[in-house]
């Protein structure tokens, strides 16, 4: 027998419906329970999370950068000693924003303003930052490891003390000023102000103490400083923590640290060269006593007239020349001093002392770079290593400086040496003058003119001094608050709009991902699409799910859904088999439980309401089920004592009450070698004999992917019809059912789906699908013809017409499949 006619042309082509937008939202709708305890479950985490997480406040201040101004004391007048110390500055803001980021700077501002003693609050959950908002303090005593932080936990404050506590349990009570030993370091809690009163409660309250240095670089991990606008020099300074007036203090102390880091940054050059000025200083005192006791010895020794007039002339312009000529000597002595300074290696990490007395602009402007540069430097090193890019860039800054100034150092020493040759010839030759004068009045006038030149070096190295002195105090800082620290004093974190939002998405988006999940990882026929993409075998039909036990459904002049879906399979077998007679059908599937007893039973049922004679065959000889299913009492005999010749057909059947054209042949034994018997001769036999009374002959055999008993009858057979269950049948399994289509195991095979839940919650949908190239019954979304005949559930048709409204309604509930669990 050829399994497959040349008129044998299946109308299923593969191709499954697809899912439309409003599939998928019915999909997901019909989980709604779920959403909804998702969503209250989220936004009842989100509530908690905003009503216990400790919030954060933004605190910020703005802060100039001072570039360009002049001293104001001096203006823009003064020496080059000023200009070289106090003059206009340029500013890389990059670099400033880095020296801002000191950790020493801010550790003082910590140590100045106690910000490592920090207070808390302690609740059930949350704890709170009360930074100064206390009627108590923490004064330290002595303090054993100062790297180590501590911690001081105490309740029932009242007016007279506390009660301290010490590990789980411990309790301690105390008065105020009391000496607390914690972990060997001593401190003392004490009233903030006695004009303060202190409350009596019994809230528990924590006092820590920690390292200055840890507190300053936890105080810079949170700290931004940036420049909002380049074109200006204007700092923002924001910090981000758990309390706004704790936030605003930290920013104030440290625009004051700021300030005078400042100042004293620009006073380091100053005290240098105070320092060298009063080492000369000193020097010159000793020189000038000593020539002071000479001259007065020498008076005291010798009579010295007064000075003749005719040597006045030559005596004075002398001593002018003299003086000059030690003016000049003294920038020479300078000279060697810078020199000196620059070439030592015991100078290479001090600063060049300030060129008093040199004229040269040159040499002054240069030293004042070398200085500013030396500081940068000694400042970088500091945060720094010396292979960095910074380091290694300000060396070769202050190497270039140094060999300039050494060059223009040499430069100027030839300038006044020859401007010191021209002086001392021409105090030869006064000296050649004034040769005729006496030796003792000439030995006194030497002595005043070096008196003189002494006491002029003297005073202008004091007003020197003076003037600097002067000067520092007056220093302007480098940086100024624009403003006082603000910020608002609603929490930047967490962000109640944001968390809310959030809630509300994890609450949707959990459901939807669990469901999506739920769908990827399940490997069971679940929609029409998966059998359409596995096999291209005609689906004939679709079986409802039955809620109770019973095999047998279908029913004399029954309405109910179920009846009307196997009266559907009748059809469209009759109209697919229109050209091919269809007597013997064998219902099979790929493995036990999927349904297939269940289906010949009511196939079975159905064919024989139509008043033709039918034979149902329980010709799965291993494991029967249709005499269970139909509660029918077994005889003992059956198809295998036929195919034995131990009985005869007409003796071995039972007939189904309510169903007098449906005769049931059972199993009869359980033969040790079915998969022979079905090979025997007597089988021929017996289907000679069923097609000869029988208009159909309905053989609920074993399951083809169990074993190959189901084959075995391929010979016998008109039709077959291939059992699939609705979340049951694994979809690889559909890969076995195209191959026995291809292969032509079975003749004219076709698809029934069994125990199909329809709706989004199932995920299974009706496709309106006809059979026959669109001229067999066809059925929808809701197994009505043309959905309006059927109640689903009921046994009736309706009789009234139903209110579009309420029409609509059934469709949407039916949609989601509420009430089928």
């Amino acid at each position: 027998m050829t399994p497959f006619p040349s008129e044998y042309n299946p109308t299923g082509d593969g191709s499954g419906g697809k899912f439309s937008p409003a599939d998928i939202l019915f999909k997901y709708l019909a989980f709604l329970p779920l959403f909804i305890v998702s969503l209250a479950l989220c936004i009842a985490g989100g509530m908690i999370y905003l009503r216990y997480t400790t919030p954060k406040y933004t605190s910020s201040v703005q802060m100039l950068v001072k570039s360009g101004e002049t001293n104001p004391v001096y203006g823009n007048q003064g020496d080059i000693v000023e200009r070289a110390l106090y003059g206009p500055r340029d500013i890389n803001m990059s670099n400033e924003i880095q020296k801002l980021r000191t950790v020493e700077v801010v550790k003082r501002a910590v140590e100045k303003n106690n910000f490592h003693i920090q207070y808390f609050n302690e609740g059930n959950i949350k704890t709170s930052n009360l930074f100064d908002q206390v009627p108590f303090r923490l004064i330290p005593i002595a303090v054993a490891d100062s790297g180590a932080s501590y911690k001081i936990r105490f309740t029932n404050m009242s007016p007279s003390g506390y009660t301290l506590l010490v590990g789980l349990e411990g309790r301690e009570t105390h008065v105020w000023g009391d000496v607390l030993n914690i972990n060997g370091s001593r401190f003392k809690l004490v009233p903030k102000d006695s004009s303060i009163y202190i409350p009596t409660t019994d809230a528990v309250n924590i006092v820590t103490w920690s390292n200055p240095a840890s507190r300053a670089s936890e105080i810079l991990n949170g700290l931004l400083i940036y420049l909002p606008d380049p074109n200006t020099t204007i700092l923002n300074l924001s910090i981000t923590n758990d309390n706004p007036h704790m936030g605003r203090a930290i920013l104030d102390a440290l625009v004051r640290e700021y300030i005078l880091y400042s100042v004293d940054t620009k006073n380091v050059a100053a005290e240098a060269t105070i320092q060298f000025i009063e080492e000369r200083l000193d020097s010159l005192s000793g020189e000038l006593k000593q020539i002071e006791n000479s001259l007065r010895d020498y008076r005291d020794q010798n009579d010295v007239l007064p000075v003749e007039e005719q040597a006045s002339l030559f005596s004075t312009r002398l001593t002018e020349s003299q003086e000059k000529a030690a003016l000049l000597d003294w920038q020479l002595t300078m000279l060697s001093n810078i020199e000196q300074y620059l070439q030592s290696p015991r100078k290479k990490t001090e600063l060049v002392p300030s060129s008093l007395g040199i004229e040269e602009p040159t040499i002054s402007a240069l030293i004042g770079t070398f200085n500013s540069l030396r500081l940068e430097r000694e400042k970088t090193g500091r945060q720094q290593t010396a292979t960095s890019l910074q380091v290694q860039e300000l060396d070769k800054q202050l190497e270039e400086v140094q060999r300039s100034l050494k060059e223009a150092i040499g430069n100027y020493r030839k300038v006044l040496l020859r401007q010191r040759g021209d002086l001392m010839a021409k105090s030869t030759l006064y000296t050649s003058y004034l040769s005729k004068i006496p030796d003792k009045q000439r030995r006194l006038l030497e002595m005043e003119r070096q008196q003189k030149v002494k006491e002029g070096l003297y005073l202008y190295l004091l007003q020197r001094k003076e003037e600097i002195a002067i000067t520092t105090t007056s220093t302007d800082p480098g940086y100024a608050a624009l403003n006082p620290a603000g910020g608002s004093l609603n929490p930047v974190e967490p962000d109640e709009s944001k968390i809310r939002m959030f809630s509300i998405l994890l609450g949707l988006l959990l459901p939807i991902a669990f469901i999506y999940l739920r769908d990827l990882l399940n490997d069971k026929l679940m929609t029409r699409d998966d059998i359409a993409k596995a096999t291209k075998v005609t689906i004939i039909g679709e079986i409802g799910h039955v809620e109770n036990n019973k095999s047998l459904v279908v029913a004399d002049k029954s309405r109910n859904l179920i009846s009307e879906q196997f009266r559907i399979i009748r059809s469209n077998l009759a109209f697919m088999m229109e050209k091919r007679p269809f007597q013997t059908i064998l219902v099979t599937s790929t493995v036990s439980g999927e349904g297939k007893s269940f289906i010949s039973i009511n196939i079975a049922a159905v064919l024989a309401l139509s008043g033709k004679r039918v034979a149902l065959l329980e010709f799965d000889l291993r494991r029967p089920r249709i005499m269970k299913n139909l509660e029918l009492k077994k005889t003992g005999v059956g198809i295998s004592n036929v195919l034995l010749g131990l009985a005869d057909p007409a003796d071995v059947y039972t007939a189904l009450p309510g169903y007098p054209e449906l005769h049931v042949y059972p199993t009869g034994i359980v033969p040790p070698n079915p998969g022979e018997l079905v090979l025997s001769v007597k089988n021929k036999e017996f289907f000679d004999y069923l097609k000869a009374h029988y208009d159909y002959i309905i053989i609920d055999s074993a399951p083809v992917g169990l074993v190959s008993d189901t084959f075995s009858l391929a010979p016998y057979i008109d039709t077959s019809v291939f059992i699939v269950r609705h979340r049951f049948t694994y979809k690889r399994q559909l890969s076995f059912v195209d191959e026995i289509y291809k292969q032509g195991k079975l003749p004219f095979l076709w698809l029934v789906v069994n125990d199909l839940k329809m709706g989004a919650r199932f995920g299974y949908y009706g496709y309106g699908y006809g059979y026959g190239k669109g001229y067999g019954y066809g059925y929808g979304h809701y197994y009505g013809y043309g959905g309006e005949y059927f109640n689903t559930g009921a046994d009736e048709y309706y009789d009234i017409k139903v209110p579009q409204w309420r029409r609509k309604w059934k469709k949407w509930k039916q949609k989601l499949m509420f009430w089928d669990q």
